[in-house]
């Protein structure tokens, strides 16, 4: 794992449609907004597919897959990581949150705002590296809310899932040691994520060590592997050749938790995307090869 930015410009979405902007709050009082996109000839029961960022990338800068899905008459949802959008705070010493925030508090409060609007409509939660992986988290916690998850080049952080293994370890505990002195992570500034919660990061970096996950409570910290073990709903995971940050390796890593799961690896290329170098961001500019995939995917489950 290479201390270089994940946070590299997307080319502006293009699509036809501008989406409905549904604002809401966490139980805990952080604003957000999701994004919602309708599909081009809804049915009574169109699928959602709510969307969940990477670390430091706006949600605006996947609208684009949002025309691709709508074209498969899937809706689309997407909507900022706490910290990231354009209603929230921004980290500091004084403004402090991490994955118990978002999995207690954000997580739900997007689920809810939909079922709101759509009670009748299935949810697949879809998430690009931190997001997928929180997405599975969520699913794992709460297998009542959603239909099933979507991880896209979201493998685990463990550094042992990488074929660099030390050079991983001690990139992830720099990470971790900038955020401490910091008080949050100046992400633009090391070329890591943008600016990130120290909390984010300790969560994240415990991930990157252990290879296991937890989220701090008033006293001590759950772990949730146990749940992850015994999550049952389906799991659609897609990684890409020349992905530095989140290689084949740690897909396959992050599904062996899964195992009572059912599982589906997609390990796609360039040469498939037609497109020079998919890495870990420029998927975003071909989706609608993966649109077509995906929805494939959705309808098996409803059948």
């Amino acid at each position: 794992m290479k201390l270089t930015s994940n946070t590299e410009p997307i080319s502006p979405p293009n699509t036809a449609s501008t989406p409905e902007l549904l604002d809401y709050s966490s139980t805990d009082g952080c604003p957000h907004r999701l994004h919602f996109f309708s599909a081009a000839n809804p049915y009574p029961h169109s699928p959602i597919v709510l969307f969940f960022p990477a670390m430091g990338v706006k949600a605006s800068n996947y609208f684009t897959l949002a025309e691709n899905f709508n074209q498969q008459n899937i809706h689309f949802a997407c909507t900022d990581l706490r910290g990231n959008g354009p209603l929230h705070k921004r980290p500091s010493w004084l403004y402090n949150f991490g994955y118990r925030e978002m999995l207690q508090q954000d997580w739900p409060a997007a689920i809810n705002k939909l079922k709101e609007r759509y009670p009748s409509n299935p949810i697949y939660l879809m998430g690009h590296s931190l997001g997928g992986q929180l997405s599975v988290c969520f699913a794992a916690l709460n297998p009542q809310d959603v239909q099933g998850v979507i991880m896209i080049a979201a493998g685990t952080a463990h550094y042992k899932a990488y074929h660099h293994k030390w050079r991983a370890y001690i990139g992830t505990q720099i990470i971790s040691a900038l955020s401490h002195i910091s008080g949050y992570l100046p992400g633009h500034l090391v070329g890591f994520g943008a600016r990130e919660a120290r909390q984010v990061i300790r969560d994240w970096v415990y991930n990157a060590r252990t290879g296991r996950y937890r989220i701090k409570q008033d006293k001590g910290y759950k772990v949730l592997d146990g749940y992850l073990t015994q999550m049952q709903k389906p799991v659609l995971a897609i990684s890409f050749d020349g992905d530095k940050h989140s290689p084949h390796s740690t897909t396959v890593k992050f599904l062996d938790k899964l195992s009572r799961a059912s599982k589906i690896h997609i390990r796609t290329s360039s040469l498939e995307m037609n497109i020079a170098n998919t890495g870990h961001l420029n998927w975003v500019k071909c989706s609608g090869k993966l649109a077509p995939k995906i929805s494939n995917w959705i309808a098996q489950q409803r059948d």
